[in-house]
C-alpha cells in the first residue's frame, strides 16, 4: 500500500472514529436527559396531591347536620391557594345566600350551630381532610321534613349541585384546579385567595346568632 493510500485510510478511520464518538456522546446525553425526566416524573408522582369535596347530610339522635368537607386523596400534601363555592353553577356570595339557595322553601327552624374553617392558605396532608363548614339544627319533626325535602332534591332529583373549585399546589409548586368530582387540571399558577370562605363563616355565624 502506498503512503498516500495509507494516509487516506488513516484519515478516514480517524474521521469515522470521531463521528462515532460524537454519536455515542449524543446518545449518552439523551439517555441522561431521559432518565432525568423519568426521575422528575417519579418525584412529582410521589408527592401528587388530589383534593375532593364531599357535601352531605347527616343526623344523630338529637341533631340534623349539613356538612362540606375537602379531603386529600393523594400521596402528598396539598397547599391550598384559593377556592370558591358554587350552587347550580352560580357562585355563592355569603352564608345567608348559601342557606337560602339550599333551603328555598325555608331553612330548618331554631338557631343553627355553625362551625367551619377557612381552607385558603392552608395545607391538607395526604390522607387528611378539612371540615369547611358544618351546620347543625335541633332534630324536630318539622326540621326532619325540611331535610327530607332537601335529600329528595339533592340525591333523588339531582336538581341541586353544590360544587367547590379549589386551586392547590404540590410541594414542587406544580398547581392544579379541582372542580367537583372531575379529574384536576394543571394550572400555571393559582389565582389570589378569594376570601370567600372567611365571608361564608362570618356571615353565617352572624345570621345564626
Amino acid at each position: 500500500m502506498s503512503d498516500k493510500s495509507s494516509k487516506t485510510f488513516n484519515l478516514n478511520f480517524e474521521t469515522v472514529g470521531s463521528i462515532m464518538a460524537m454519536v455515542i456522546g449524543v446518545i449518552a446525553l439523551f439517555v441522561a436527559w431521559d432518565q432525568a425526566q423519568v426521575m422528575r416524573k417519579q418525584q412529582h408522582a410521589s408527592v401528587w396531591p388530589l383534593l375532593a369535596a364531599d357535601f352531605f347530610l347527616d343526623a344523630d339522635k338529637d341533631s340534623l347536620f349539613l356538612e362540606l368537607t375537602i379531603a386529600n386523596e393523594g400521596v402528598g400534601p396539598a397547599i391550598v391557594e384559593s377556592a370558591f363555592l358554587t350552587l347550580n353553577g352560580e357562585r355563592v356570595s355569603s352564608g345567608p345566600v348559601l342557606m337560602s339557595r339550599i333551603f328555598p322553601n325555608g331553612a330548618p327552624k331554631g338557631s343553627a350551630n355553625f362551625v367551619g374553617s377557612d381552607i385558603e392558605n392552608t395545607i391538607i396532608g395526604a390522607g387528611g381532610s378539612t371540615q369547611v363548614f358544618r351546620v347543625a339544627w335541633t332534630q324536630t319533626e318539622e326540621n326532619i321534613a325540611v331535610f327530607r325535602e332537601l335529600g329528595t332534591r339533592y340525591f333523588t332529583n339531582n336538581d341541586m349541585n353544590v360544587s367547590v373549585t379549589v386551586c392547590y399546589c404540590s410541594v414542587f409548586d406544580r398547581c392544579y384546579v379541582a372542580t367537583g368530582d372531575g379529574r384536576p387540571e394543571r394550572a400555571d399558577q393559582c389565582p389570589a385567595p378569594t376570601g370567600f370562605f372567611s365571608t361564608i363563616l362570618q356571615t353565617t355565624q352572624a345570621s345564626s346568632q
